[in-house]
C-alpha cells in the first residue's frame, strides 16, 4: 500500500511543483528504503534472538512455579530463581537492542519527514513568490507530503521485526522438514474385527536417535487377559508403550494385532487405526483447565451426559462428582490441580473406559500414591477392564493380583543377554 500511494503523491507533486517532487522523491526514499534497512542492521541479530530468549524463559518460569514446593523441599529455590533471573536479564537484553535498532529507525524516518516537509515549504514559498503556485495549491503541495510519509513511516519498525520473522520461519520449517518418527503404510491395512490380542515377536526398541533399551522381546496377550510387564525405571517400559501405540517404531521384530481370523503386523496398520483401538492410560495423563465433562469427551467427542456418568461411576468417581458444584460442568484447573493424585488417574482411567478400546495400555497407574490408594485403584482397574486385553505396566509387583500373569522385563533381559554371550562364546 505504501508503495503505490507514494507512487501517487509523486505524480501529483511533480504535476503541480516539480522542485517540490524531488525533494519529496529523496524524503520518500530515505524513509522506505534507508530507514528500514537501518532498523534491520541494527536489530538484526538482537530480534533473532528475542523469540528464543522469551521462550526459554517462559518455560523456565512455568517450571519454576509448578515445581515451587518441590524446590523449596530440596533447597533449590534459589538456585532455581537466580536461573530465571539470567534468562530474565538475556531477554530483556536483546529486547533492548532489537527496540534501540526500531527506534533508529523509526528518528531516520520522521527527520526525512520533517526535513522534506521544511524544504517543501522552502521551495513552494518561492514559487508562490514567483507566481508559479497559488496559495491554496501551496498548501496541497504541503500537507500531501505529510500524509505519505505518515503510511512509509510505518515501514521502518515493520522492517526492525524481519529478523525475528525469518528466524522463526526457520524454526517451523526445520519441523517440518523433519522425518515422521512413524511411517505410514501404502497403502494400509485394516485392523482386525472383534475382540483383539496381541503378538510381540523378537522386539528390540527405543527413541529414535538414542540407544536401544529392549532386545528380543517376545511374548503374546490373548484377547481378554490381562498382563503385568514389571521392571525397574529405566528399563524400557514406556518405551515399549509409546511403541505399542505406534509412536515410535520398532528397531527390529514386530508387533501384530490378533483378530479371530487374523493377526496383522501394526507396522501395515494406519497410526490412527492403530490407537483407535489401542487406549493408552499415561502415567500422568494429561488433565485440560476445563471441565470435567470436556477433559472425558477428548476420548469420545460424541459421548452424551449419560455416557460420562457411567465411564465415571465405573472407576468409582460418581461420589465425588455428586459432591462438585456444578457436576460435569465443573472445572479442574488447570493439570487437574483441583483433584487429588487418586482422583487424577481414576478421571483418565474414565477415558479409557469411555473410548472403548480393544486393548488397553496402562503405564505407571499407581506412581505418587500411596499404597492404600494405589492397590484400591489397581483392584478397581482391572476391574472395570475385565473383559478387555490389558497391560499393566509398573514396577510395583506388590500391588498385583497373585493369580495375574507377569512379564519381568528386566529378568528376561538377563536372559536375552546371557545367551548371546553363549553364543558368542563368552559365556561357555
Amino acid at each position: 500500500m505504501a508503495t503505490p500511494a507514494g507512487f501517487g503523491a509523486l505524480a501529483m507533486m511533480v504535476a503541480m511543483l516539480p522542485a517540490a517532487g524531488v525533494v519529496l522523491a529523496v524524503s520518500l526514499t530515505v524513509a522506505s528504503v534507508v530507514a528500514p534497512a537501518l532498523s534491520i542492521r541494527s536489530s538484526g541479530r538482537a530480534a533473532a534472538g528475542v523469540a528464543p530468549a522469551r521462550g526459554a524463559y517462559q518455560q523456565r518460569l512455568l517450571t519454576v512455579l509448578d515445581g515451587a514446593a518441590e524446590l523449596t523441599v530440596c533447597g533449590a529455590a534459589d538456585a532455581a530463581l537466580d536461573e530465571l533471573d539470567r534468562i530474565d536479564d538475556d531477554l530483556r537484553s536483546a529486547e533492548s537492542r532489537m527496540a534501540w535498532g526500531t527506534g533508529l529507525g523509526t528518528a531516520v524516518a520522521v527527520l526525512a519527514a520533517g526535513g522534506g516537509l521544511i524544504a517543501t515549504m522552502w521551495v513552494g514559498a518561492h514559487a508562490v513568490a514567483a507566481g508559479q503556485l497559488s496559495g491554496v495549491t501551496l498548501a496541497v503541495v504541503v500537507l500531501l507530503p505529510l500524509s505519505v510519509h505518515e503510511l512509509v513511516g510505518l515501514l521502518a519498525p515493520a522492517a526492525a521485526l524481519l529478523p525475528a520473522l525469518a528466524a522463526s520461519s526457520r524454526r517451523v520449517l526445520e519441523v517440518l522438514d523433519t522425518a515422521d518418527t512413524v511411517a505410514e503404510p501404502v497403502p494400509a491395512v485394516n485392523v482386525p474385527r472383534g475382540e483383539l490380542g496381541l503378538r510381540v515377536t523378537e522386539l528390540s526398541l527405543g527413541w529414535p536417535g538414542a540407544p536401544t533399551v529392549l532386545h528380543d522381546l517376545t511374548f503374546d496377550v490373548a484377547a481378554g487377559e490381562q498382563l503385568a510387564i514389571v521392571g525397574p525405571s529405566g528399563v524400557g517400559k514406556s518405551t515399549l508403550a509409546a511403541t505399542l501405540m505406534r509412536f515410535i517404531e520398532p528397531v527390529a521384530g514386530t508387533v501384530e494385532l490378533v483378530g479371530r481370523d487374523r493377526a496383522v503386523d501394526a507396522a501395515r496398520v494406519a497410526g490412527d487405526d492403530v490407537r483407535s483401538v489401542v487406549g493408552w492410560c499415561a502415567q500422568d495423563a494429561h488433565l485440560f483447565d476445563s471441565t470435567v465433562a470436556a477433559n472425558l469427551r477428548i476420548a469420545r467427542p460424541s459421548a452424551g451426559d449419560d455416557e460420562l456418568l457411567a465411564a465415571l461411576s465405573a472407576v468409582q468417581l460418581d461420589e465425588w462428582l455428586a459432591r462438585l458444584p456444578h457436576g460435569l460442568d465443573s472445572m479442574v484447573g488447570e493439570h487437574g490441580q483441583s483433584l487429588s493424585g487418586g482422583e487424577r488417574q481414576r478421571l483418565a482411567l474414565a477415558r479409557i473406559v469411555l473410548s472403548g478400546a480393544e486393548v488397553v495400555v496402562v503405564d505407571e497407574p499407581t506412581e505418587h500414591l500411596d499404597d492404600h490408594i494405589a492397590l484400591a485403584l489397581m483392584n478397581d482397574l482391572l476391574t472395570v477392564l475385565a473383559g478387555r486385553t490389558v497391560l499393566v505396566i509398573t514396577h510395583r509387583r506388590d500391588l498385583l493380583p497373585p493369580a495375574m500373569r507377569v512379564l519381568d522385563i528386566s529378568a528376561r533381559m538377563a536372559e536375552t543377554a546371557r545367551a548371546s554371550r553363549v553364543r558368542s562364546g563368552d559365556g561357555a
